[in-house]
């Protein structure tokens, strides 16, 4: 793909490892193949209820602080707004947000906890049928599902 798109749009690369050292070497190949950001999985999800609310953010500076190269990361879990906030504004490498979560309030409260401080931090819904109403609140765009029907660049 790397080939194919002779650097005309960023790439992002999927890494759904185990653990910590293992998504790091991922990103490490992702960024050296010329990818700029990547999706993590897996790992973060791991740990009893509500440990995520400690175990995501340090898990996410870990990654922002130790890879450069690639600047954005998903979680497949749920991030609370609080922490969200935190990352978004204690980590200058973490670029951004999609929000698949489906919950229209959720995202406002996103919006208001970040944009006002960090206009910069990309806040995307991943939901088709909140996406208009995402857009006039504030949402940067939408990462969505119908998008890989028609793809088209605009």
């Amino acid at each position: 793909m790397v080939e194919e798109n002779r650097g005309r749009l960023p790439i992002l690369a999927g890494a759904a490892e185990s653990n910590l050292a293992m998504i790091l070497d991922a990103c490490r190949t992702y960024a050296d193949l010329g990818c700029v950001a990547v999706s993590i999985t897996g790992l973060l999800l791991q740990g009893q209820p509500g440990e995520h609310r400690t175990l995501l953010p340090r898990a996410g500076e870990a990654l922002a602080d130790r890879h450069p190269a690639l600047q954005h990361s998903q979680y497949s879990n749920e991030i609370s707004v609080p922490v969200l906030t935190r990352l978004a504004l204690d980590c200058p490498r973490i670029v951004g947000v999609k929000d698949s979560s489906r919950d229209f309030p959720r995202f406002l409260n996103t919006l208001q906890a970040i944009k006002p401080q960090r206009p910069d931090f990309t806040c995307l819904i991943g939901c088709e049928e909140i996406l208009f109403p995402s857009l006039l609140m504030g949402a940067d765009g939408g990462t969505i599902a119908s998008s890989g029907v028609v793809p088209r660049r605009s």
